[in-house]
């Protein structure tokens, strides 16, 4: 009777060690098991969409806010993050102008992010709006 105690009781610690282990791996993608560690390369299985957070780069600067040349160009980078990793190549994003600015002024964007600026110099305050898409849901950065 003490033997079949003790076993059952040695299987349930391994369970529970291995349920941890797998949940580990779910939210960090890893897993840490006795002595052995795996590390995966793919974001974890339990990304939430909700933690999406997507930017405007201009090189490697964020972009806070634009101010107009007339007739000139600007190259325009997305970035997409789910906490602290970037998920950028698995994120679709949209870029456009807002409507509140006449595009004659504004100038017009395209999917790359190439920015061709109208004919009215001048800051524009959410003028250029980012939106990215990652399972079903949404964030969006205006600048």
């Amino acid at each position: 009777m003490l033997f079949l105690k003790g076993l059952s009781l040695g299987i349930y610690y391994r369970l529970r060690r291995m349920n941890k282990a797998f949940k580990n791996w779910r939210k960090f993608g890893i897993v840490i098991f006795g002595s052995l560690f795996v590390a995966t390369t793919l974001f974890p299985l339990h990304v939430v969409a909700d933690d999406l957070r997507v930017e405007i780069y201009q090189g490697n600067l964020a972009v806070s806010s634009l101010t107009i040349d007339s007739d000139n160009t600007k190259q325009f980078a997305a970035r997409a993050f789910v906490g602290t990793t970037e998920v950028t190549d698995t994120v679709d994003f949209i870029w456009s102008l807002d409507g509140k600015y006449p595009a004659s002024q504004v100038g017009s964007i395209t999917q790359t992010g190439l920015y061709t600026s109208g004919s009215t110099a001048g800051f524009y305050s959410g003028a250029l709006k980012l939106t990215g898409t990652l399972n079903g849901k949404s964030d969006l950065d205006l600048v």
